[in-house]
C-alpha cells in the first residue's frame, strides 16, 4: 500500500530464481500503480533450468508475470533468451551479469601497500564501500581474527570511500593493528 500512494516513477522488484514468485508476483503487479514503470531483475542461474522442468501451467503463469513488467534484467545471455521466448519484447530485456571477474592490469597500478601483499604469495581480499557501520568491514576483521589460516594466508584491503564515521573507522584501525597483511 506504501507504493500505490507514494508518487514513484519506477518500481523495481529483485527475484531469486522466481519459482516462489511467478504466483504471488501477479498479485503484486495488480496492486501497483499503473503510472510507473515496472522493472524486473531475476538474479539466479536457476531460472532457466526451472522453466524448463515447470508444467505448462507454471510456464504460461511465469511467461505471463514477465510481460507484465517494462523492463526485465537477466543475469546471464541464456535467461535473456529464454525471456524473449516467454514473449518480452527484446528491447525491454537487459543482460547484466551478476559476476563481472576482474581485468589484472598487472601491478603497474597498484598502490604500493598492496604490491607487498600480492609478491609475498598471499590471496587479497579488497572491500570497499562507505567507513560506515552498514557496510560490516568489522565482521571481516572479527572472522580474520578468529582463524590463524586466514590470517596466514588472506591478506585484507579495506578501502573507504569519503563519508566515514569516525568512531566506526577508529575500531576498524585499533582491530586492523592487531592483524596482519591488514590495511586500510
Amino acid at each position: 500500500s506504501a507504493v500505490r500512494g507514494a508518487a514513484v516513477d519506477l518500481v523495481h522488484i529483485h527475484v531469486s530464481s522466481m519459482n516462489r514468485f511467478a504466483y504471488g508476483g501477479h498479485v503484486l503487479v495488480k496492486l501497483l500503480p499503473k503510472a510507473p514503470r515496472k522493472m524486473l531483475t531475476i538474479h539466479s542461474g536457476s531460472f532457466v533450468p526451472d522453466y524448463r522442468a515447470a508444467n505448462g501451467v507454471t510456464r504460461a503463469v511465469v511467461a505471463g508475470l514477465l510481460r507484465s513488467f517494462d523492463f526485465v534484467i537477466a543475469v546471464s545471455p541464456e535467461i535473456g533468451v529464454k525471456k524473449e521466448k516467454c514473449g518480452v519484447q527484446a528491447g525491454a530485456i537487459s543482460v547484466l551479469p551478476a559476476f563481472i571477474p576482474p581485468v589484472s592490469s598487472g601491478t603497474a597500478q597498484m598502490p604500493a601497500c598492496l604490491s607487498s601483499v600480492r609478491t609475498a604469495g598471499r590471496k587479497l581480499l579488497v572491500s570497499s564501500g562507505y567507513g560506515i557501520r552498514d557496510y560490516g568491514f568489522d565482521v571481516i576483521l572479527n572472522a580474520l581474527s578468529r582463524s590463524e589460516e586466514l590470517q596466514a594466508g588472506c591478506s585484507v584491503a579495506i578501502c573507504l570511500y569519503n563519508t566515514y564515521d569516525e568512531d566506526y573507522v577508529g575500531e576498524l584501525e585499533e582491530s586492523a593493528s592487531r592483524l596482519p597483511g591488514v590495511t586500510i
